[in-house]
């Protein structure tokens, strides 16, 4: 069914948007003006801005309840400012009183599906209402929503080119069947194997796709040039569309009917999203909140295992352009890669970390670990750590899980480790380290009087006694392990042991003395109480 357009200028309507979304997200209340109202943008309601919005705007009223005074208010003073609609979640209420306002203001009321996310909700009426009052309409526009075949059949007719729509993990959604049109063997494999072939995935993730606003010309040995263009909602890329430039020869009005194609392209993919992944979404939301420490889950919305890890994903360098730009597609292949090894398997993103609630053993953990690790690298030329929490029994015990994985990023990142994962088992010894000294203040890290004088001592005369001291301790005393470290002889390490008793009273035949003084020159190695001579 192809969304209907107003036929004043070509711009959205309240018509064509419902038919767009759907009933399973959008449901229309009341429409007294019909459903010929012209719609620019949603926005989020803010009732003492409501007259500087002005006409045509979509209201978004979040944290309204049907029944509230707030709402009532919102629905006359939507009214009064000629907006298009305003558009609330029922949550079961009784929507009669605010129903009959709405008709006595003239306001149209839609009511969004209690479960689909305010977020969501704004990126796919944003894409549908940019796509639908976009100027220049062609034939792309009236493919039915979630054909894709037909779409880059249509697009393949503008751009003059083959047209191949993937997703961020480089799977081959649709493709264009115009016959005639060149295409070349790459294109050949990646349509058979649904996936772009091995040695093209790291050009395929070329981040200047993912940036650019648009369309960019890639040339690879091997492969005929191609223009490819990132498609977004909002801030979010959803895959790619590529188009096969055999003779370089495609220019600005190809590209302008590619970018036209991505916007499109956007819409229907949002849409599929949209009908297929509210369980994944609630799953999402109760991840969120239970990583948070608001509570477990209610039900088996995470199945019902009777084991639990939290794998948690960082970007090593988190401040490189490209790898900021990668996120999105990160997240994507973290989230397939989980849901291969458990479909109940959930993914989210919390502040710069990502993490995977997997409800199975340890050793399934690391070998999600293992393989996402190696294959973002492979792909995408961006260094990852991955680390595994403990296995919990309890949903209420996953945040001590959480709270493991990030320990043991905290103490990958600790080794300068850009690449690699380790599970919490074994880096114990370090993260109690790491533990330690987010405890201690600098009031508490005093040290004893006969480090801070070995240390000066050290670097007034260019001695080694500090480093003696600590390698002779971290060998548990054991004198032939600590010659073979320090390359010195078994007499030269007696007398220095006896020198650090004389010069700065250290008895390291003192049990508690040796372990306080072993506590602190490892925590001397910890950045955040360095002790400098």
């Amino acid at each position: 069914m192809a969304p209907a357009s107003d036929p004043r200028g070509g711009a959205a309507t309240l018509a064509s948007l419902l038919e767009a979304v759907g009933t399973t997200v959008l449901t229309l209340l009341e429409a007294p003006a019909g459903l010929d109202i012209p719609v620019s943008e949603p926005e989020i309601l803010d009732p003492a801005q409501l007259d500087a919005d002005g006409p045509r705007t979509l209201l978004l009223g979040i944290g309204l309840r049907p029944g509230s005074a707030e709402a009532r208010r919102a629905v006359r003073l939507a009214g009064e400012a000629r907006c298009a609609g305003l558009v609330v979640k029922v949550h079961g209420d009784d929507t009669d009183e605010l129903r009959r306002l709405a008709r006595t203001n003239g306001i149209a009321l839609l009511a969004a599906d209690d479960r689909v996310s305010w977020r969501h909700l704004d990126a796919l009426l944003s894409a549908v209402i940019g796509t639908q009052g976009n100027s220049g309409t062609s034939s792309a526009d009236e493919v039915e929503l979630g054909d894709l075949f037909a779409l880059a059949n249509a697009a393949a007719l503008q751009v003059g080119g083959a047209i191949a729509i993937m997703d961020t993990q480089q799977s081959v959604l649709a493709y264009s069947t115009v016959p005639g049109q060149v295409i070349d063997e790459v294109r050949q494999a990646g349509i058979l194997g649904r996936h772009v072939p091995e040695e093209f995935r790291r050009s395929h993730a070329d981040p200047r796709v993912w940036h650019s606003s648009s369309p960019i010309r890639i040339v690879n040995p091997g492969a005929l040039p191609r223009l490819a263009m990132a498609i977004k909602a909002g801030p979010n890329v959803l895959g790619s569309v590529w188009a096969i430039d055999e003779t370089g020869s495609l220019d600005a009005r190809a590209a302008e009917a590619l970018a036209a194609a991505t916007r499109l392209a956007a819409l229907h993919l949002l849409q599929y999203r949209n009908s297929t992944d509210i369980p994944r979404r609630i799953r999402e939301k109760a991840l969120r909140n239970l990583l948070r420490g608001h509570g477990p889950a209610q039900g088996d919305v995470f199945g019902r295992a009777q084991t639990f890890v939290v794998v948690g994903f960082d970007i090593a360098d988190s401040e490189r352009g490209d790898a900021v730009g990668s996120v999105v597609q990160i997240a994507e292949l973290i989230t397939n890669y989980a849901r291969l090894c458990h479909s109940k398997a959930t993914t989210v993103q919390l502040d710069d970390v990502i993490y995977t609630l997997l409800p199975t053993g340890p050793d399934e953990a690391r070998d999600l670990a293992g393989a996402v690790v190696d294959r973002i690298h492979s792909l995408l030329g961006v260094p990852i750590r991955a680390g595994v929490g403990s296995h919990v029994g309890r949903l209420a015990d996953v945040p001590d899980s959480r709270q493991d994985a990030d320990t043991v990023l905290q103490v990958l990142a600790h080794r300068s480790a850009s690449h690699g994962f380790a599970d919490v088992h074994e880096v114990r010894a370090e993260s109690f380290f790491l533990r330690l000294r987010s405890r201690l203040t600098d009031n508490d890290f005093i040290p004893l009087p006969g480090l801070r004088q070995m240390l000066d001592h050290d670097a007034r005369n260019g001695t080694d006694y500090t480093t003696t001291v600590q390698t002779y301790l971290e060998c548990v005393g054991d004198t032939a392990r600590t010659v073979e470290r320090l390359f010195i002889h078994p007499n030269t390490l007696r007398y220095r042991i006896r020198r650090v008793n004389e010069l700065f009273h250290l008895d390291l035949t003192d049990p508690d003395l040796a372990l306080v003084l072993w506590l602190q020159l490892r925590l001397r190695e910890q950045p955040a109480h360095r002790l400098e001579p």
